[in-house]
């Protein structure tokens, strides 16, 4: 993130927000962070962790609900525009189809970092596919 230095981010999958807790720290002072949890005890577990931990909660947006669900949400938020990096960390099943949805309401556009956990173990086969990667 220091490298590339996103003014927005959106992550798919918050959990209990460590993630989210660490790129709020690396957004710079106008920097906003998108964070979608579908599971509302995680959600509500990770708001309450993330402002215990002291960042500023001004820049981060917490939605509870699914991605596809969220998406119109953040649309509202963000607008039809490119996000400088987006994070998925949710149901490895959806990662493909959710890129998908995020490329046709342009939140990806060339420049966009997209990063995406355990796509090996337990595995993400259609996100490999669609970037062209062979599966062992």
């Amino acid at each position: 993130m220091t490298t590339r230095a996103p003014l927005t981010v959106l992550e798919l999958g918050t959990f209990l927000g460590y993630s989210s807790i660490r790129i709020i720290r690396a957004l710079p002072p106008d920097g906003k962070l998108i964070t979608i949890e579908k599971d509302p005890k995680s959600a509500e577990a990770a708001r309450k962790i993330i402002t215990a931990s002291g960042v500023d909660m001004s820049k981060v947006e917490i939605l509870v609900g699914t991605s596809s669900e969220m998406f119109s949400t953040v649309v509202k938020l963000h607008g039809r525009k490119p996000f400088d990096m987006i994070f998925m960390d949710h149901w490895k099943d959806e990662y493909e189809p959710d890129l998908k949805r995020m490329e046709k309401l342009n939140f990806v556009a060339p420049g966009t970092v997209v990063l995406a956990d355990n796509v090996i173990v337990p595995g993400a086969p259609k996100l490999l596919e669609y970037f062209g990667y062979k599966i062992p």
